[in-house]
Parts: structure tokens; sequence; C-alpha cells
């Protein structure tokens, strides 16, 4: 027995310190690089012990994406490289353990089956795609998202889990709304694109998946608010979270991100049961928010940007020639991530 516990134990320790060689040559060449390999081994290491811990760690990663600018994101981001690493995590996961527990993972297989047959028609559809080269670049990309489910299907087992998951997310959207609000309008290059007469608005990267995440975090923290019962300090801290992440909604003027919030207060409306009274009267208190906010705070620019009906900025446009794709090959497509080309 003492053999058999000698052996996993050397190994680990060889194992480590290959790691701190590896990083301590990094971090003499290029130090940025060797703190995301550290943190990137911490990732790891946090990941094979709890695969719940790495989803709520990666969720909160995901945040940056909507802050950063596009041209620091880069292709391999550090989200990018985190799904990476919960996709290895997920894999020792399923090839170690009882084989009633693998079985399990891949359960309801009527789902699993949706997922590869999205992710093998998006493969097929470089055959008659106008640029095979993208739609093979796109099918790389939904791969690792449809892996995703099945990650959060394996990690997410328990209602404790579930609100450790949803917590994580809550707090990436307040870190997104507080850094939004602090750096206020794009700056550098992003600032180089935008037009003269066009209003500041929340975070440094695109204001509208700002917006989106904000809206999410903003609804997942109401519902933790009534879910937590019991714990007045969190629960405390989940309602602060609401018009924390509305307000920074009113300031990312995103129009979409508006129409998003007001869906989900209808939503909550519909679904909220003996709470329905509560959830009408914090839709109230939303739309009287931005009637205030818009109405007598936010500047003319930023009120014209909001109600100014100009057809969408192009996305009417868009729509028009996405309808005449659809019409044009309405069972096989155009191809993953044809659109731009076609």
């Amino acid at each position: 027995m003492a053999a058999q516990t000698e052996l996993p134990i050397r190994l680990l320790s060889a194992a480590l310190l290959t790691s701190a060689l590896l990083v301590g040559i990094v971090a003499g060449l290029n130090p940025p690089v060797a703190v995301a390999l550290t943190l990137g081994l911490v990732f790891l290491i946090i990941a094979m012990v709890n695969i719940t811990a790495g989803i709520c760690l990666f969720a909160l990663s995901t945040f940056l994406e909507t802050v950063l600018p596009a041209d620091a994101q880069g292709t391999l981001s550090a989200p990018k490289l985190l799904g990476l690493v919960l996709v290895l995590s997920w894999f020792a996961l399923v090839t170690s353990g009882e084989r009633e527990r693998r079985e399990r993972l891949f359960s309801p297989p009527a789902f699993v089956l949706v997922l590869i047959a999205f992710v093998g028609w998006a493969a097929m559809s470089a055959a008659w795609a106008e640029d095979s080269g993208v739609a093979i670049d796109a099918t790389t990309r939904f791969l690792p998202n449809a892996m995703l489910f099945l990650i959060v299907f394996a990690g997410v087992r328990t209602r404790e889990q579930l609100l450790w998951v949803v917590g994580s997310i809550v707090v990436g959207a307040v870190l997104s709304a507080v850094y939004g609000m602090v750096v206020g309008a794009p700056t550098d290059s992003m600032a180089a694109a935008t037009p003269a007469n066009e209003p500041e608005r929340v975070a440094l990267g695109n204001a509208n998946e700002t917006a989106a995440a904000l809206v999410t975090g903003g609804t997942l923290a109401a519902a933790l608010a009534v879910a937590l019962r019991g714990k007045p300090v969190l629960r405390l801290a989940t309602t602060i979270a609401v018009p924390l992440c509305v307000f920074a909604v009113f300031l990312t003027l995103s129009r979409g991100g508006l129409l998003a919030l007001g869906a989900s207060l209808i939503a909550a409306i519909v679904v909220a049961g003996r709470r329905r009274g509560a959830a009408l009267a914090v839709a109230l208190c939303a739309v009287l928010a931005a009637v205030v906010y818009f109405g007598a705070f936010a500047s003319v620019e930023a009120r014209d940007r909001v109600l100014a009906v100009d057809g969408g900025t192009g996305r009417t446009d868009i729509w028009t020639v996405g309808w005449r794709m659809v019409e044009d090959h309405p069972l096989r497509g155009v191809g993953a991530g044809n659109f731009p080309t076609s």
C-alpha cells in the first residue's frame, strides 16, 4: 500500500518541479507570459480537483471579453485558454472514474445527439460554402462551445453547485459594470473609429455585448436574492447588484440591451408565481429609473441615440440580406460563418 501511494506522489512532485522550472525560464524571457502561465497552472490544478470551481472561475474570466478592446483580446484570449484547460479537466474526469459515472456524464443522450448534429452540420457545410476555410474555422469555434454544455452538466449536479456558478456570473457582471463606469468612454484605436457626435458609453469593448452580460447578471442577481434564504449578507449583496447592473445597462446606451432588460422584466412577472407583486414592483421601479435617467440626467446625444429610430444603424439591411439567403438556401444554408462572404 505504501509503494502504491508513493508513486502518484512522486509523479505529482516531478510535474510540479518541471512546471516550476518551465515558469522560471519563461519569467526570464517574458514576465507577463510567465504570470499568465502560472495562473493557467493554478486554474488547471483547481479544475482537476473540483470541476465546479473551474466552471466558476471560467465564468468570471468570460466577462473579460465584455470590457477589453477587441484588439486586446487576441485569438487566444484568457477565457479561450481557460476554456481549453476546462475541457482537459472534463476529459480527465470522463476517462478516470467508474463506468456508471461516465455514462451519467453523457445523459440525456438526446441532447448529446443534438450537439453532435449541430457541430457535424457546421463541418459538413464546408462542402457547399463559398469559403470552406471560414466554415471550418467556425466549426472549430462551435465545438468547444458545444462541449461547454457537457462540462457544465458534469460540474453542476446539486443546488449548491448551481448557486456557486450563478453567483460567479453575478460577480463577473458586477465587476464588468464597475469597470465600465470607472473607465468610461472608449480610448485609443476604438476612439478613433467613434464618430465625433457619438455619446460616451460604458465599457472599452463592445457596449452591446456588455449590456447583454449586465442584463444576464442583474436577472440572476435578483434570482439569487430570492433563493439565498437564511444568508442575509449574501442576500443583501445580490440585492445591491441588481440596481447596479440595471444602471450600467442604461450607461451602455444599447437599445438591444434595453429591450433585453424589458423582456427579462416581463418574463420575471410571468414566472414569479406568488411573488408576482414583488416582480411587478421591481419592473415598475426599473421603468421609472429609465424614464428619470434619460429624461433628466442623460445628455442630449445619449437620449437621441436611445430614442432615435434610424433603421437600426444598418441592422435592418443586414436582416434583409439574411432573409434573402434563407429564401435562396432554405435547407442547407450558406455555410457556417459564411454570412459576410455571401
